[in-house]
């Protein structure tokens, strides 16, 4: 999905470098032209996961994560894009909140689903400790799409952890 970027990045984070850029932007996905792309909860773990392996400490993942992840997330998101034919449809579901053993919240998972306005429950979020730099809505409008839908659920990862998930629906314009 990141055409190396992400390997770059975790590669070079670790060892105090800057990561070194792509020659050239990631094409679309397969042949492209799809009626559909969907993200499935991966931009979390787009750099996350490598950090954490690599035994990258809290302060030092936050930083890379915070400077990286959001040309990381934009990239993904523009490749997705890109996959889509003129008109179609692109999903991007991704895990907003968590909440699980020694990682309390100031807002509840309850307190944000129980919002009837989308702008009420993102306000209540933007109090939360999320994870850093990987929110593919911000990207998707960074990047010019239009957002057709928003909806959010209770996702119960595991026992004693449960998640916030976001899926925005955005439509591919006219090139």
């Amino acid at each position: 999905m990141t055409a190396g970027a992400a390997d770059r990045i975790a590669h070079a984070v670790p060892v105090g470098r800057r990561p070194r850029r792509a020659s050239e932007p990631p094409s679309c996905l397969g042949d492209g032209g799809y009626d559909v792309v969907i993200g499935d909860l991966l931009y979390s773990q787009l750099l996350y996961p490598a950090l954490l392996d690599a035994a990258v400490p809290r302060i030092t993942t936050r930083r890379a994560l915070t400077r990286y992840g959001p040309a990381l997330t934009d990239a993904v998101v523009s490749r997705m894009h890109a996959s889509a034919g003129t008109g179609g449809r692109i999903v991007h579901l991704h895990d907003v909140v968590g909440w699980w053993d020694r990682h309390a919240q100031p807002v509840s998972l309850e307190e944000i689903l129980a919002q009837e306005r989308l702008h009420d429950a993102f306000a209540l979020i933007s109090h939360c400790q999320r994870p850093a730099g990987t929110d593919p809505r911000h990207s998707a409008t960074r990047l010019g799409a239009r957002v057709l839908d928003t909806a959010l659920w209770e996702w119960p990862f595991a026992p004693g952890a449960r998640y916030l998930v976001c899926a925005t629906v955005t439509e591919r314009g006219a090139d």
